[in-house]
């Protein structure tokens, strides 16, 4: 699931939402990115995104959503990097807009996925820095009560008695 939420916008009030997963990997809100080039019915587009001679993979994720209608966390299909400049290359996308995504929002998103995989991989060292920090119960070998030499003349003394009850069994007979 998604952890953290960022929006970018420009002067021309163009925005895209951005979720990232824990380990830093980024989704682009689909029906932002299909509004920013220009289609009339953005969740349409992205719904039949995955059709065509270029498909683009689209994931839901949940992003917070206020709009006219709602407000609230919704799921959004969203595409990762590679996928959301296939869709918008898909019908064209106004230069200036493909120019803005690609020159300073994924850079700018591509850093943010950086330091949260760092600061991850930090906190996944740090864990396993703890865990080897606790002890592990001693295991102490079995300890036998008694010394070899009298287990085995023990044994020596079993093996008697079974041998004598064998010849007392045989002689019954």
């Amino acid at each position: 699931m998604a952890e953290s939420f960022k929006t970018f916008a420009d002067k021309r009030k163009r925005e895209v939402r951005v979720t990232f997963d824990r380990d830093g990997t980024a989704y682009y809100c689909g029906v932002d990115l299909a509004a920013m080039s220009g289609y009339s019915a953005p969740a349409k587009v992205v719904q039949t995104s995955e059709t065509g001679s270029r498909p683009a993979k689209a994931v839901y994720r949940k992003i917070d959503c206020i709009d006219k209608n709602k407000r609230g966390v919704r799921r959004f299909r969203c595409f990762d990097e590679e996928n959301a400049l296939i869709f918008l290359d898909r019908r064209p996308a106004p230069p200036e807009v493909v120019s803005w995504f690609t020159n300073e929002v994924v850079p700018k998103v591509r850093q943010i996925s950086l330091e949260m995989a760092a600061k991850r991989a930090k906190d996944v060292q740090r864990e396993l820095e703890l865990m080897q920090e606790v002890p592990a119960p001693e295991e102490k070998p079995a300890q036998l009560p008694v010394a070899v030499g009298s287990i085995l003349e023990r044994l020596d003394a079993i093996i008697l008695e079974c041998a004598l009850l064998k010849r007392e069994l045989c002689q019954t007979k």
